[in-house]
């Protein structure tokens, strides 16, 4: 079902979707207007035609490959397989559009941030789970997911938790990915478009701002920093790093020196389990000789 969409003014200046092609550009607004409220559209050549060419001479293939591939090389548009099928992702869809009450996804149990975890889990020259299109990279990835889990098990982890571990290595807390309030707030944001580094950026300028302000620093918390104003401070100018006393000074070096502790404890993690692999695979030869 086609819905009403919102193109803005800076549409046509912008650099990707202001060096479109004529056809590339009626193409991809006709993929706005049909897609869902979350922005997936089916992988169905036939029916793009139909609905946003009707009336162009040829094949589907011959009238939608070339702006599509446009349009994919751009990467304003992903490709990802959900249970084998495939379907498009109009990646900034939830930025520049505002859905006050969004239907039924077009994929059953579908959120965005499952498909976000997937593509910040996955490397996309891996040949699994994500594969090449045409020879594109990122913009032209297949990632394949399923409706209930990621398929993805090489156990990294998920873009949650990866916000709630930066959170709890800075503040020093215990706050968990599975905290129904937190990862709501995390979700949330996701679904509007942002990323790990966007979160990562809020909780280390706000803890270099408040963290020796006692009035603020109960504030450190996720409900403020992930709340409804998470894009204000977002596009805050951060603190500076030496401002007339050493306090802010010292907040980021702390910010800083408790990340690289905590890459530090990963690398001996990893080290550690590598060697317990290494000791296993050493035993399962020395039972088999």
């Amino acid at each position: 079902m086609a819905r009403i969409r919102t193109i803005k003014p800076e549409f046509y200046t912008d650099s990707k979707t202001g060096s479109l092609s004529g056809n590339a550009t009626k193409l991809f607004i006709g993929m706005l207007t049909f897609s869902d409220d979350y922005g997936v559209i089916e992988h169905d050549l036939a029916a793009l035609k139909a609905k946003i060419f009707p009336y162009a001479i040829g094949s589907a293939s011959k009238v939608i490959t070339k702006p599509l591939d446009e349009i994919l090389k751009s990467g304003l548009v992903l490709i990802f397989k959900w249970d084998k099928n495939t379907y498009f992702w109009i990646k900034n869809f939830t930025k520049h559009q505002k859905v006050d009450r969004p239907g039924k996804p077009l994929i059953e149990n579908f959120t965005i941030d499952k498909l976000l975890n997937l593509l910040n889990s996955s490397n996309p020259r891996e040949s699994s789970p994500c594969s090449v299109v045409e020879g594109s990279v990122v913009e032209g990835s297949v990632v394949e997911g399923k409706g209930e889990e990621s398929s993805v098990v090489s156990g990294k982890p998920t873009v949650v938790e990866q916000v709630v571990s930066h959170l709890n290595t800075i503040l020093q807390t215990d706050y968990k990915s599975n905290g129904k309030k937190t990862k709501a707030l995390i979700e949330a944001r996701l679904n509007e478009g942002r990323t790990l580094e966007d979160f990562k950026k809020v909780v280390d300028i706000k803890f270099a701002e408040w963290n020796n302000n006692p009035k603020m620093h109960q504030f450190l918390r996720p409900e403020t920093l992930f709340g409804p104003k998470f894009e204000s401070y977002l596009n805050q100018k951060p603190p500076p790093k030496v401002m007339g006393t050493d306090k802010t000074q010292g907040n980021w070096d702390l910010i800083a020196r408790r990340e690289r502790d905590r890459q530090e404890a990963l690398k001996k993690q990893e080290a550690e389990n590598a060697g317990i692999t290494e000791i296993r695979v050493r035993k399962t030869d020395s039972g088999a000789g």
